[in-house]
């Protein structure tokens, strides 16, 4: 099992189903089980706040309310929100690879 960070991009491209073809893999693999997607709090806050102002990514409008979107992909999804504490930070120092696929 392999564990990635999720940025802010990467969470709104992957909500409009644009994301490059690696790390759509990733998201598909983590959706499944398979591997471990890791996004700090700050960054499901950046990006519930985007779905809630309505923005645009990859030229594809953002749907939805911010309360669906955390529920189908963090309570039922494939992202684990950790807290961004001094543990979790060594944690995404390590997993620096996964900046690469996005």
């Amino acid at each position: 099992m392999t564990k990635y960070v999720v940025g802010s991009m990467g969470y709104l491209r992957y909500l409009v189903d644009s994301l490059p073809e690696e790390a759509s893999n990733i998201f598909d693999r983590a959706e499944a089980g398979l591997d471990v997607l890791y996004a700090p709090d700050v960054v499901v806050g950046e990006t519930l706040y985007e779905v809630a102002l309505g923005g645009e990514v990859a030229g594809v409008a953002l749907q939805g309310n911010p309360n669906d979107v955390y529920r189908r992909t963090v309570t039922n999804g494939p992202i684990d929100v950790v807290a961004l504490d001094e543990h979790a930070m060594a944690i995404y120092a390590s997993l620096a690879e996964f900046y690469d696929s996005t």
